[in-house]
């Protein structure tokens, strides 16, 4: 009888250990999971984060195409009020330069011939 209950004694104590043992792995399994769950909730929170960052970042580019176009909108007036400008003195220039060399007051030609000069 010393011997069964020996065996019972250590049937009982190898069962026990073995329901600690996996008490202990369904804690673990417990904290693992809600551990996943946490990281799964922060980056779900992430992701909706960055999609709201990314169409403020959107908007903002679009924003900012919109004032350089007006700039550059601006600018390209600019450039074509100085074309005209310096096109306009240009020609009054050209008409001074040209009204003082052909002006001549008295001119006495005998004989003149033009001859015709081909542009090649």
């Amino acid at each position: 009888m010393d011997n069964t209950a020996a065996v019972i004694g250590a049937f009982v104590t190898v069962i026990l250990a073995f329901l600690g043992i996996a008490k202990l792995m369904l804690n673990q399994a417990t904290k693992d999971r809600d551990a996943d769950r946490k990281e799964r909730k922060e980056l779900s929170q992430a992701i909706t984060l960055m999609a709201k960052n990314s169409n403020r970042v959107a908007e903002a580019s679009v924003r900012g195409a919109d004032e350089a176009k007006q700039r550059n909108g601006h600018l390209a007036e600019l450039v074509m009020q100085s074309t005209e400008s310096n096109k306009s003195l240009a020609e009054a220039a050209t008409k001074t330069i040209v009204e003082a060399v052909q002006h001549v007051e008295v001119q006495k030609v005998e004989h003149q011939t033009i001859k015709e000069v081909s542009k090649e």
